[in-house]
């Protein structure tokens, strides 16, 4: 037994009944045709459903299709095309690296000597060797009271390398021991460094001078560009050191002692 809707009233009935109970309406010779009316009407709804869900289904199962290509494209590549592109990279890097060695690395200096310097302590030596041992404990020191002091710059410790280009230098200022030995000696505040080979005169020609200007009052490294002026067409020997008085402050003086103190010295090049 079926139900459906008695074509007068609306009431929901039997499909088997000959009389609307509700409201009499006979439906004897019309109860088959309303039987398949709904039946029909029914069967399209879900047609139509069902047609609505499978396109429903088809837009989305094509975009998620494009939406794939379209974020794949870019990375598409085929094997040869990614080994070539791989291989460039690498060749490309390679001479990067290749380039920037040649343009800059640490200069062997095979000698570090200075006539004055501190008298060897207990515990200790200050002489010029300790700027290029590679350890900040360990210092060149002089003592500004002495009488080399007395005039406006103090020629310091002469470096031997063999050096076509020079592209920076690094200086580790002080006493680097510990603290309290940084602060309680000198530190230098203006430093010249210059090229030994071709002194003339008693003080360098300016194509002569690596660099010229102040240092940091701080144990850490100072890396120091190359002046301009400097002529790095011809090959640098020996660099030394001048700690001047003629600029204002020109040194750091420590808490206890005017014992001038540098550790660490590097030159950087080709």
């Amino acid at each position: 037994m079926a139900l459906i809707n008695c074509p007068n009233c609306k009431a929901t009935i039997s499909d088997k009944a000959k009389a609307c109970p509700k409201c009499g309406y006979t439906l004897t010779t019309k109860i088959e045709t309303i039987y398949t009316t709904q039946q029909t009407q029914q069967s399209t709804n879900k047609s139509i459903c069902s047609k609505w869900l499978f396109t429903v289904l088809a837009i989305l199962i094509i975009g998620c299709g494009i939406g794939y290509l379209i974020y794949t494209a870019p990375f598409a590549l085929n094997e040869k095309d990614s080994d070539k592109i791989g291989n460039n990279i690498s060749n490309d890097s390679m001479a990067e690296a290749g380039q920037s060695l040649n343009k800059t690395h640490e200069i062997g200096i095979s000698k570090a000597e200075c006539a004055y310097h501190l008298p060897p302590s207990k515990i200790a030596t200050y002489t010029a060797d300790n700027l290029i041992d590679g350890n900040i404990k360990t210092a060149w020191a002089v003592n500004l009271d002495s009488p080399i002091y007395d005039c406006d710059a103090l020629f310091g410790p002469i470096f031997t390398i063999n050096c076509h280009t020079v592209s920076e230098v690094e200086i580790v200022n002080g006493y680097g021991k510990d603290e309290a030995s940084f602060f309680n000696n000198t530190r230098a505040a203006w430093i010249t460094i210059y090229r030994e080979d071709y002194m003339v005169e008693e003080l360098p020609n300016e194509s002569d001078i690596i660099y010229r200007g102040k240092l940091k009052d701080t144990v850490e490294p100072q890396s120091l560009v190359v002046s301009p002026h400097f002529d790095n067409s011809k090959p640098t020997n020996k660099i030394g050191l001048i700690f001047s008085t003629k600029n204002n402050d020109g040194y750091y003086f420590g808490r206890k002692w005017k014992d001038l103190c540098i550790s660490e010295f590097k030159v950087y090049g080709n």
